[in-house]
């Protein structure tokens, strides 16, 4: 099943109404974990792409290559994102 994209301007309409934005768009993370170590604030996503399995209720069709971790210093400085490979 091929990825569908939404137009420019749908996107831009929906973020402009959502409470709050993404902390990264260019890659796909889900079911996140957040802990604060030393004041500084870690979140462990779920990071899946396409396994070129066709779509199933197995949840096989998805692949995790990496893992990503992302660190803030506060809630509104920058994300410094961190990919770490599966070994």
């Amino acid at each position: 099943m091929a990825e569908e994209k939404l137009p420019v301007s749908v996107v831009a309409n929906l973020k402009s109404r959502a409470i709050s934005q993404p902390l990264v768009e260019h890659i796909f993370t889900a079911d996140p974990s957040a802990h604060v170590f030393n004041g500084k604030i870690y979140i462990y996503p779920s990071h899946d792409i396409e396994a070129g399995v066709p779509f199933n209720d197995n949840g096989d069709h998805f692949d995790m290559q990496d893992y990503h971790v992302i660190s803030m210093d506060s809630h509104n400085s920058p994300p410094l994102i961190t990919a770490l490979p599966c070994t």
